[in-house]
């Protein structure tokens, strides 16, 4: 199976203040994340990280990436400042910028912004998955869900991966559509 989500931050502990995250601590996050991330995906499974995996010291995150099941390919977020090699040397199998790629006969574009550039996008793709917006409160102009496409963000996944075939059914059911995507 794959999977997708977004904006772990990982070792940021003023995402917990900022997103009104439902912890206590760095470590208590970072252990729910794990946790959740592990139910769901199994080690044969792969997942698409949509960016901002996670700040602060880098050994803290080269036990935290291999602790997490699956296949995991990282799309760079604003916050994946290191290197390639460095993602790569703590499990990432891939490193992209973003990418297209066909699931259920439906083109998706992967990326951690939404893309809000003026003009028809769908005559390259069909869908958007991203991240970066965070909580719906704030970003009502960002669905969680439409027929364009879907925000990953783990605040708005209970802090877990979800199916991106659950994800891509989701979108095709949605009333709703977004023109900012």
């Amino acid at each position: 199976m794959i999977y997708i989500i977004s904006d772990t931050h990982f070792n940021h502990k003023n995402i917990i203040t900022y997103e009104n995250r439902p912890f206590n601590s760095i470590e208590e996050m970072n252990n729910a994340m794990i946790k959740r991330w592990n139910l769901v995906v199994k080690p044969n499974d792969i997942v698409y990280h949509l960016g901002d995996v996670g700040l602060g010291q880098e050994s803290l995150l080269k036990e935290i990436i291999p602790s997490l099941n699956g296949h995991k390919i990282l799309v760079r977020g604003n916050h994946d400042k290191k290197s390639k090699n460095f993602y790569l040397d703590c499990g990432f199998e891939e490193v992209r910028p973003s990418f297209i790629e066909e699931h259920d006969g439906v083109k998706i574009f992967f990326s951690h912004q939404p893309d809000t550039r003026p003009g028809n996008q769908h005559d390259t793709y069909d869908m958007h998955f991203y991240g970066h917006v965070h909580s719906k409160g704030a970003n009502a102009s960002f669905p969680t869900i439409s027929r364009d496409g879907a925000c990953l963000c783990v605040e708005r996944w209970d802090y877990t991966p979800v199916e991106l075939n659950k994800v891509i059914k989701m979108c095709k059911n949605s009333g709703i559509h977004s023109d900012s995507i």
